[in-house]
């Protein structure tokens, strides 16, 4: 069965505009009937980014909210507790609120010299723990994020966090 439209059409001839215009119209239904979800090329990339690294990747083992609390003051404060662990080390997170983003409070243990990466789909933010292993960014966008923890002991493997919400 043969279609009038298609009558003449050859597959090795070059694009026009009605051919264009054709594939205008497919573009614009399927945006207006499964439209990309909000945010997803951005989860996408950052996943992708991620899987290039060459790390151990560390387990989330607990995620813990505390309630809303005042603090000298009339707003309430909120704070998240997430613990990683690998066959190396733990780290210990603490997220609040803050203008700007979330305050990242952390701790690795063992202690020792760490550089510590917040690895976002917008960027990556960079800090170094003291010897005890304690760290801090004061302000990171909210978002999605994971944690590199490079070690500077040359025999000990990078690691790397699951993917979090900020």
């Amino acid at each position: 069965m043969t279609e009038s439209w298609m009558e003449g059409a050859r597959a090795d001839e070059p694009m026009d505009e009605a051919d264009q215009e054709i594939l205008r119209s497919l573009g614009a239904a399927v945006v207006l009937v499964d439209p990309v979800p909000d945010g997803l090329v951005d989860r996408i990339l950052f996943a992708m980014t991620l899987e290039r690294l060459d790390a151990d990747v560390a387990e989330m083992m607990e995620q813990v909210s505390t309630e809303p609390v005042s603090i000298r003051g009339d707003a309430a404060a909120v704070a998240e507790t997430i613990t990683f662990t690998s066959s190396e080390l733990s780290v210990m997170i603490t997220l609040s609120e803050v203008a700007g983003g979330v305050r990242i409070d952390g701790w690795v243990a063992p202690g020792g010299a760490f550089r510590i990466e917040v690895h976002r789909s917008a960027g990556v933010d960079v800090t170094e723990t003291d010897p005890d292993g304690r760290f801090v960014f004061t302000a990171v966008p909210r978002g999605q994020a994971s944690l590199l923890i490079h070690c500077e002991e040359p025999h000990r493997r990078s690691l790397r966090t699951p993917t979090f919400e900020l």
